[in-house]
C-alpha cells in the first residue's frame, strides 16, 4: 500500500503508548523534528507559532486527531492546536529533506 495507512495507524495505537507515558511532555519546536521513530513510518511535528510548544501526545483529543490523520497515510501534513504533524515513510525519514518543512 503506497500511503502506508496501516503502519501510520499502528504507530499511533502502539508506538505512542510505547514511547510516551500519560504524563510525558513533548517539546515541539519551530523546526520539523521526528517525534516517534523506529517503525516503518515515523511521526514528525513542527510548532506553527514562534518558539516551542509543550504537548502531551497521549491526551485523548490529540490521540483521536492523530488516529484520524493516520487514515491519510504518509505524505500530507495536518495541524492540531498549533502543531503540524506528518507521517513519513522510514526510507524517506532518514534525512530531514522529506519533512524539513511540514
Amino acid at each position: 500500500m503506497a500511503n502506508r495507512i496501516f503502519e501510520c495507524v499502528r504507530l499511533v495505537e502502539d508506538g505512542l503508548p510505547d514511547e510516551f507515558s500519560n504524563v510525558d511532555p513533548t517539546i515541539i519546536s519551530e523546526s520539523a523534528e521526528r517525534v516517534v521513530n523506529g517503525w516503518p513510518v515515523s511521526l514528525w511535528a513542527q510548532h506553527t507559532g514562534t518558539g516551542s510548544k509543550i504537548v502531551n501526545l497521549r491526551l485523548p483529543r490529540i490521540l483521536a486527531f492523530l488516529k484520524r490523520h493516520a487514515q491519510n497515510g504518509v505524505g500530507p501534513a495536518a495541524v492540531f492546536d498549533g502543531v503540524r504533524y506528518k507521517f513519513v515513510h522510514k526510507d524517506k525519514s532518514a534525512t530531514t529533506s522529506e519533512a524539513s518543512s511540514l
